[in-house]
This record gives C-alpha cells, sequence and structure tokens, in this order.
C-alpha cells in the first residue's frame, strides 16, 4: 500500500493487544522480543509489541537482519530504499512509510505540569502563545510532536538533543523550514485526541490507515479519511 508519491502512516490500538499478548510475540523477531522483556510497565511493553507487528504486516520485517539502526538508534529497513519512524503513546502504535527522509511522533495527552515543560523547549513566541491559548496542553502537545517529527527525520531524534536545542528551534510559521540546511516540511493533526505531527524532505501527501486485529496473520488496513496533513491549524 505504500506509493511513491505518499507518506503513508499506519495507527492500530494496542489495547486489544492484551487478551493475545503471550501468543502475538511469535510474530516479532528476537530483538524486539528481548526489548519488549525488558520493559516493565505493562502498557509499555503493550505499545512496543503493537510497533513490532506494524513492522511485520506492513513491511516484511520478520527477522531481526530485517532492520537496521544509525548511530543514534533511529531504525530503517536492511534491504528497502523507504525510510520508517515509529512512534507510540497511549494506547496507539504508529508506523510511517515515505520514500524521503521521514520523521513521525504522536502524543496523548496526559496528567502532566505542561507549563513547565514547555519553558523547557518552547521559543519565547510559542510560550506566549502556549499561554494565551485556550488549550495550553493541546497547543503544547502540537509543537512538541512537531519539534520531535523533525528531529527524528534528521536521523537523530531526541538522543541527540538537549532542550536548549528545541528551545532554540522555531517550528511554526507558513512554508518549509530551514533546519540543518535542509529545506523541511512539516504538518499536524489532531486525531481521536492524538497528537499527530509529521516531517518530511518533500511535500508528499499523507494517508493514514487503519491497522486493525494485529495479532492475525491477515490484519485489517484501512484507509482513514483524513484532511490534508500539511495545512498548520495550531
Amino acid at each position: 500500500m505504500t506509493g511513491h508519491s505518499f507518506i503513508d502512516i499506519y495507527l492500530t490500538d494496542v489495547r486489544p493487544l492484551a487478551d493475545c499478548f503471550s501468543q502475538s510475540l511469535s510474530l516479532v523477531p528476537p530483538a524486539r522480543l528481548n526489548k519488549i522483556n525488558r520493559l516493565k510497565i505493562p502498557a509499555d511493553k503493550l505499545r512496543s509489541l503493537g510497533a513490532g507487528l506494524l513492522l511485520r504486516h506492513i513491511l516484511s520485517v520478520k527477522h531481526d537482519r530485517d532492520l537496521i539502526y544509525n548511530e543514534f538508534g533511529q531504525p530503517g529497513l536492511a534491504l528497502s530504499r523507504a525510510f520508517i519512524s515509529l512512534s507510540h503513546s497511549g494506547p496507539w502504535a504508529a508506523l510511517a512509510v515515505s520514500q524521503q527522509a521521514v520523521g513521525l511522533d504522536l502524543e496523548v495527552p496526559k496528567e502532566r505540569k505542561y507549563r513547565l515543560m514547555a519553558e523547557k523547549i518552547l521559543t519565547s513566541s510559542e510560550l506566549n502563545r502556549f499561554i494565551l491559548s485556550a488549550n495550553p496542553a493541546e497547543y503544547f502537545l502540537a509543537v512538541w510532536t512537531l519539534k520531535e517529527s523533525l528531529l527524528k527525520a534528521t536521523g537523530r531524534g531526541l538522543a541527540d538533543s538537549s532542550f536548549k536545542e528545541l528551545k532554540n528551534l522555531e517550528i511554526l510559521g507558513p512554508g518549509p523550514l530551514i533546519y540543518k540546511n535542509r529545506l523541511w516540511y512539516r504538518g499536524h493533526r489532531l486525531f481521536s485526541n492524538v497528537q499527530l505531527a509529521v516531517s518530511s524532505l518533500d511535500l508528499y501527501p499523507a494517508r493514514f490507515w487503519i491497522v486493525t486485529k494485529p495479532e492475525s496473520q491477515e490484519p485489517l488496513v484501512t484507509l482513514l479519511p483524513v484532511a490534508k496533513i500539511w495545512d498548520l491549524e495550531i
């Protein structure tokens, strides 16, 4: 389903996996299985399993050798020129696939003190808009996911990025963004209470897919009608 002129974003609700957790572990390769086993929180285990199942069903990742990792721990496909990005939060796991560098981030609102976080990673103008926003938590998560998606699209992710760098990164505004001497497109959508952001080197249209029954050999993959992602509405 991944086309040369699309960014395909696959989402799956991991909560049903709790009822078939042990059986589903046999569908992921050893490295993913070891990662799941190292996690302590059940919800984290489900999200990691969900990500592994998306990789299997969408990209036929069945063996450890099917994935490679760069120096910052970001995953890629060993035998394909396609770019991928993984993200998960709350009950959702997600996978983005594109023919150009792509970064995906999603966040579900949590009980947090967003003001303290906002002061650490928002620019002064972003912080002012956060303070004046009718829904500060929603605004913060929109900006946060946009920034993280951009860092992931560069192949670095948060592992190599300090809060200081995030605070100096102005993510909003019309048109593409110049970052690390490259031109990036970024977009955002609010889906089922999920803040979802994508950054890419190309202005490919985004397609959204819902994957149900990922624990089965043939899950259901349904196209989700979502408006264009590239119109920033923040």
